[in-house]
């Protein structure tokens, strides 16, 4: 458990200065390291991102940015704009969790985090 802790702990290091909330970090480290179900893992990684977004949302509230006119660098009209798909595809995998069998879940899990990996190293190709 205390390793689990400890790079769990590294993850939403990571995650974080990578401006993502790392679910997809937690939940494989609390399955396979801390040997949680992946319900519980994926409850309990929800309530991780939610800690790692409030400590965010607090630096960029504090961080000025010249950018935004020493404004704070929280562009509100994306927030706006990605809110509503993010509420939809949270209320769409809660449903799924509850009908779908875990070794599905499991599934759809690897191959989304398969499929996310490949499109960040083609467009990180693309760039260079």
């Amino acid at each position: 458990m205390v390793r689990a802790g400890v790079l769990c702990f590294i993850a939403a290091a990571i995650s974080s200065a990578g401006g993502i909330g790392g679910g997809g970090l937690f939940v494989p480290i609390l399955a396979i390291i801390a040997g949680l179900q992946l319900e519980t893992a994926s409850s309990f990684s929800a309530f991780m991102v939610t800690g790692v977004s409030i400590a965010n949302v607090i630096c960029y509230l504090i961080i000025r940015s010249p950018k935004f006119g020493d404004e704070c660098s929280i562009d509100y009209d994306i927030a706006l704009l990605s809110e509503p798909c993010l509420l939809l595809g949270v209320s769409i995998g809660v449903i799924c969790n509850v009908f779908f069998p875990e070794w599905l879940i499991t599934t759809l899990f690897a191959v989304f985090l398969a499929w996310s990996t490949f499109k960040t190293c083609n467009n990180e190709k693309i760039k260079i």
